[in-house]
């Protein structure tokens, strides 16, 4: 911008001494006339000054800003939409937890069903366990007057025994299912309790990574605009230097047109008072051509001899 203050400067100069020039003619008595340059070389030069031209490249430079803002949206708005499709396949990954978190409640109600009837089992053994114990105090009662019942009695005790280790046999089975589903609700519910945690950590973390490109996203835009701003006010302070500087060079401009003018006529004026001088030169010497030639033959006549 500096360079072209400078040439502006230099042209105004050039044009002034240019006129300062032009006024030295005026008043220069000399007999022959000087022509002057042609309008259309001042015309060529303001013409050709590079302004429209330099409005144009900064309307240029200043054109992407827009476009540029514009791509910045259009990432912020595609991090976003990658953002919520995490959350949404986060969000369908806590309700698959939810889930098998009702499907081990449902587990431990089984569970519960077992221990109760794992407790029902008990009562029944202890309570086989209690008859065995009357049926063997009436046999040992009995004693010997009871030997024909004794048999009886004996199978009856043996059946209630066997029936018994059966009930023990089922227990033990409950028993050893109840640990394997206890064990496998634990394991599951330690899975589970991972996944949350690691899906909890994944929500922070997303949240966290979104608030941080939101605010350098917002940052970003913003720094942006800011320099669009500026650079249009820029544009606006130099476009109004050069409108004035056009003013200006326009106005002498059109002093030197008007000067120019005048000396148009102050030269056609000179080579009129030109063309009489030199045909009364012309005269001149004709007549002292004449005037010569009158003397000379004066001197050769014989009276000028005598």
């Amino acid at each position: 911008m500096i360079s072209y203050f400078l040439l502006l400067v230099a042209i105004i100069f050039f044009v002034w001494g240019l006129i300062a020039i032009i006024k030295g003619w005026q008043g220069c008595a000399e007999d022959e006339s000087v022509p002057i340059s042609e309008l259309e070389e001042m015309k060529e030069w303001t013409a050709g000054y590079p302004f429209e031209r330099r409005m144009q490249e900064q309307e240029k430079k200043a054109s992407p800003l827009p476009q540029e803002i514009e791509t910045i949206k259009k990432e912020y708005e595609r991090l976003r939409a990658e953002q919520e499709s995490q959350m949404g396949d986060l969000k369908e990954r806590l309700a698959q937890l939810n889930r098998d978190k009702e499907q081990l409640l449902l587990s431990r109600e089984i569970v519960d069903e077992l221990k109760a009837e794992n407790q029902r089992l008990q009562e029944r053994e202890d309570g086989h366990r209690s008859k065995i114990g009357r049926l063997e105090k009436e046999v040992s009662e009995a004693g010997q007057a009871a030997l024909g019942h004794q048999s009886q009695f004996g199978e009856k005790i043996e059946q209630m025994q066997a029936e018994n280790q059966h009930l023990l046999r089922g227990l033990k089975e409950k028993e050893e299912q109840l640990r394997q589903l206890m064990a496998d609700l634990e394991l599951t519910q330690k899975v589970n309790n991972q996944k949350l945690n690691e899906a909890q950590r994944a929500m922070d973390f997303l949240r966290i990574q979104k608030e941080e490109s939101a605010r350098m996203l917002e940052e970003a835009l913003s720094k942006q605009l800011s320099e669009a701003a500026a650079s249009i006010e820029h544009l606006k302070r130099e476009k109004e230097e050069w409108v004035a500087v056009k003013a200006v060079l326009e106005e002498h401009l059109q002093k030197a047109e008007t000067q120019n003018a005048r000396l148009v006529e102050r030269e056609s004026a000179l080579r009129h008072d030109l063309a009489k001088q030199r045909a009364q030169t012309l005269g001149l010497e004709k007549i002292c051509e004449d005037f010569k030639i009158q003397i000379d033959e004066m001197s050769k006549s014989p009276i000028a001899n005598r």
